[in-house]
């Protein structure tokens, strides 16, 4: 389980990290909703002990990553939103070498995956096309099987073609390889089918957050003629008028009698609350 409380990150005057309170359920895949510069790999950061935190709390599988970053670091599989990749290096190569670090890195997986996802061992990382890359980065986080990932931003910087490789490689390897995933991304529409919990930042702070299906029961859209009035338990998150009625993109409380028209789909409630 990832859990952080409290979690406060400033640089210099600016507070990128405003007490993120959130949990990341053992065996989830959760999805980190934020646009850019929302402090989705800050926190990624503080959550594996690369950069201090300025108040606050993080466990990650239950240790504490700026008391034991190393153990935190062997126990987890990274995925980085700018690859890191030696591009002198042939794949097969590389990847032992980088597996000698890992006392859980499985050789026999990383070739798996490896010809799973159509590279060469011994073709030139230099050579490797922007997907390819993407793919040789993700075998480095699910190679050693850790137990915990962090995936930052999959699918950017991919043209449509190479986003849709990269996601069909990731979904197989979610599938096949079990785990709790944090997948910190702007992607919504194309990853939501891959999540059973949700986070979304705005400003620094956690605005929603829970299981895909909680989140769709408590937020939805409410039809209601023009004057009548909003019933009680109900937030109002976006209001559009539609002649004689009016569309209310709405929070409901769990006691409220409102019936909703239809649920809001992740990427719909992004889209409203960030």
């Amino acid at each position: 389980m990832i859990e952080a409380k409290g979690l406060t990150k400033r640089f210099g005057k600016k507070l990128v990290l405003d007490g993120i309170d959130c949990k990341v359920e053992n065996g989830s895949v959760t999805l980190l909703l934020g646009r850019n510069g929302v402090g989705k790999t800050t926190l990624f950061h503080l959550l594996q002990g690369m950069v201090p935190a300025d108040g606050g709390t993080v466990r990650m599988g239950g240790r504490d990553p700026f008391a034991e970053p190393e153990k935190v670091k062997a126990s987890l599989g990274w995925l980085p939103e700018q690859d890191a990749l030696y591009e002198g290096w042939r794949v097969g190569a590389f990847l032992d070498h980088v597996g000698a670090f890992y006392p859980t890195w499985d050789p026999a997986e990383a070739r798996r995956l490896t010809a799973k996802f159509g590279l060469d061992p011994k073709a030139k990382i230099s050579t490797l096309n922007r997907g390819a890359r993407r793919k040789l980065s993700l075998i480095l986080a699910m190679a050693h099987k850790a137990g915990l990932f962090l995936l930052d931003e999959p699918l950017s910087g991919l043209d449509p073609l190479f986003r849709e490789e990269i996601l069909l490689s990731l979904i197989e390897a979610i599938q096949e390889g079990g785990g709790t995933f944090l997948i910190a991304s702007h992607f919504a529409e194309e990853l939501e089918t891959l999540a059973t919990h949700a986070l979304i930042l705005k400003g620094g702070r956690v605005v929603a957050q829970g299981s895909v299906d909680g989140l769709k029961a408590a937020y939805g859209e409410l039809r209601l003629k023009a004057g009548e009035p909003v019933p009680p338990g109900v937030e109002v998150l976006k209001e559009t008028s539609l002649g004689d009625e009016r569309l209310l993109a709405v929070k409901k409380s769990p006691d409220s009698p409102a019936r909703l028209a239809n649920a809001l789909s992740l990427t719909e409630l992004f889209k409203v609350l960030a």
